[in-house]
């Protein structure tokens, strides 16, 4: 199965990126790497009232339009929870972490479905497993 993917490329994580790259091709995946620099959060630089234009005009820049372009069975990687959030806020899309996209790929999920696929992998991240309350 493949997926046609969009991989927000963060700064300074070229060996990382590598290494999620050798992932991708040898889960035979199709996917474009978007190499857009800083997504404007910055932690919680974007959340602090006095920085949020700089943010957004950062994220404005390459990566946002980007997403937003991106066909809707497109899965958007992300690996840092900053950019996911970015994302999240500034579009109508979620980011994926690529461990998530792992997930879904091996379920055989189709990218139609994509959508649901991260709704699914948001709601079992949050379930408790049986036994472990109160433990």
């Amino acid at each position: 199965m493949q997926y046609a993917l969009l991989i927000y490329r963060q700064p300074g994580d070229y060996d990382a990126m590598s290494a999620e790259e050798a992932v991708l091709q040898r889960m035979g995946v199709e996917y474009t790497l978007l190499d857009a620099g800083c997504c404007g959060m910055a932690g919680g630089f974007g959340f602090e009232g006095d920085h949020y234009d700089v943010s957004i005009k950062a994220g404005e820049r390459v990566l946002l339009p980007a997403v937003r372009e991106a066909d809707r069975d497109s899965l958007i990687i992300a690996d840092g929870f900053s950019c996911r959030e970015q994302i999240a806020q500034a579009t109508n899309r979620r980011g994926l972490h690529l461990a998530e996209v792992i997930r879904i790929a091996m379920r055989g999920e189709e990218t139609a479905d994509a959508e649901r696929a991260v709704l699914r992998a948001e709601k079992e991240a949050r379930a408790v497993p049986r036994g472990l309350v109160g433990a």
